[in-house]
């Protein structure tokens, strides 16, 4: 596991298996674009479509430390309100966060401190 604070940014790639399109987000970096919890288990963070500029590619995706697994949710997501299990491959400068079910893949890359 790892220190959920120590995210220095974030690449997401989400991919919608069944009609074969990929998109990429960035994080927003700005003053409210990261919530972390007290306890430093879940962290909420703003991302941006990289192919649009305006509102309509902004969303939020969480991530949260359930012992010695991940859990991630997205309001992009096709089930938004679904938590989906994650799995961590942890290197020395970053972090690949990994869910896949039948319809989506989503891979987190988190650049950490």
């Amino acid at each position: 596991m790892f220190d959920l604070s120590k995210i220095q940014d974030i690449e997401v790639k989400y991919e919608y298996k069944k009609l074969g399109l990929t998109s990429y987000y960035s994080e927003i970096n700005d003053k409210n674009s990261r919530t972390i919890a007290p306890n430093k288990e879940t962290i909420r963070l703003t991302i941006q479509d990289d192919n649009l500029s305006d509102d309509n590619g902004i969303y939020q995706v969480i991530i949260k430390n359930k012992g010695d697994q991940y859990e991630i949710k997205g309001d992009y997501f096709v089930s938004p309100e679904i938590w989906y299990e994650a799995s961590a491959i942890i290197n020395e400068d970053h972090v690949l966060i990994i869910s896949e079910d039948a319809d989506e893949k989503m891979t987190i890359i988190c650049h950490i401190a």
